[in-house]
């Protein structure tokens, strides 16, 4: 997974390491975290701050948020017991996760990465989320072929759709005309809206 910010642009994966590069440099593989060796699930940039989320599948005790300004300082953030970030993205205005705990998808916002407000506690485990500021929408991807949609991300606005001939969700994005959702069995859905979604290749 790939974020920027301030003119950086970082990589993230397994066992911690976050891989910083501008257009010329590329820095070598830094473990940032300390205990565990913990996997980096999501990053999501301001044009001033990063939010990293980590953790190990199937240890919620072990997931862990981090701030940084600079992919150089790390600051460990207290979110909630067992909660874990999925997918993190910056809205213009705030920072916006998908998450979840041991049996419940989470939608959370913050303005500065820092203090966290739960706007839904689902059902459904969450994967990933997606915006599209032209329409309204979020769309967050979660698992039992579920989409949740909200205009405005607040607690009360959501809707979970089924979604026929799905099966668990695992990312959404928005492309600038479409959102696009991948899932499990290599099926691939689109939508307009977040509303409508087509079934765009099954590779089964």
């Amino acid at each position: 997974m790939c974020e920027s910010s301030g003119g950086v642009t970082v990589a993230v994966g397994d066992n911690g390491y976050i891989v910083s590069f501008s257009s010329t440099t590329l820095s070598a593989g830094v473990r940032r975290n300390e205990g565990p060796v913990l996997d980096i699930y999501s990053i999501g940039a301001s044009p001033t701050l990063a939010v990293v989320g980590a953790g190990i599948d199937g240890t919620s005790s072990a997931d862990e948020t981090y701030t940084t300004p600079d992919f150089v300082t790390f600051t460990k953030q207290t979110i909630g017991s067992g909660t874990t970030l999925k997918s993190i993205l910056w809205n213009g205005s705030q920072f916006v996760a998908a998450g979840r705990s041991s049996s419940s998808g989470l939608f959370l916002t913050s303005p500065n990465g820092v203090s966290w407000t739960t706007q839904i506690s689902a059902i459904h485990l969450f994967y990933g989320v997606a915006y599209a500021s032209s329409i309204p929408q979020y769309v967050v991807a979660a698992d039992s072929q579920r989409i949740y949609t909200s205009s405005t991300g607040l607690s009360g606005s959501w809707t979970s759709s089924l979604i026929a001939g799905a099966n668990t969700f695992l990312d959404v994005v928005w492309s600038g005309s479409q959102f696009v959702a991948v899932g499990t069995v290599g099926t691939i859905f689109t939508s307009a809206t977040g509303g409508s979604w087509t079934s765009y290749r099954d590779w089964e």
